[in-house]
């Protein structure tokens, strides 16, 4: 579990960011991340991103989530990014009020390979396609749907376009983490 130290950060530090961004600037801020993540694995050896190494524990991350290889973080943000989507799209075209529940596998990605960094490419253009539309087209100000966040209470349509950013920031400390406690610059 986190300490209240660490969540009081994470819920000031996001709340500041919903405060200052907008639903493009955050959008914009995800790709970057992603665009940085993609990087790393592009630069490493496929073996060394497959190496779990335990890494010291960072803000926002859950304990088991310090054991993961850098396959393993990428994993998760591949289905936390389909999730963003998935989230969206009931917000907006379904006009539900609620969110898909992300899967188990979202919690414990299993251990896979390199082509989870090609599927979390596609998911990160899919997203930011979709986001980018509804922009462009107006239609983010047509959603009504929300999901309550256990740390950041409800999150509508601009607070779960931060939250993706807020995600995939820290996921991306990790994976650096990661490369760093593998010994390789």
């Amino acid at each position: 579990m986190q300490s209240v130290p660490s969540k009081l950060w994470l819920r000031s530090n996001f709340e500041m960011r919903c405060l200052t961004s907008s639903i493009a600037g955050s959008v914009t801020a995800f790709e970057k991340q992603a665009d940085q993540i993609l990087s790393i694995a592009g630069d490493h050896d496929y073996d060394l991103l497959g190496m779990t190494e335990p890494i010291a524990p960072l803000a926002g991350l859950w304990p088991q989530s310090c054991s993961w290889s850098v396959y393993m973080a990428i994993e998760h943000l591949r289905l936390h990014t389909d999730w963003l989507l998935e989230s969206m799209r009931s917000f907006v075209i379904a006009n539900q009020l609620r969110a898909p529940t992300p899967a188990l596998r979202y919690w414990q990605p299993d251990d896979v390979g390199s082509e989870t960094v090609d599927r979390f490419q596609d998911s990160v253009w899919a997203y930011i396609g979709f986001a980018n539309n509804l922009i462009e087209s107006q239609k983010h100000r047509q959603a009504t749907g929300a999901i309550r966040h256990p740390l950041y209470g409800l999150l509508n349509l601009k607070r779960l376009s931060v939250y993706g950013h807020h995600h995939i920031s820290i996921h991306r400390r990790q994976i650096q983490a990661i490369i760093a406690s593998i010994g390789v610059a």
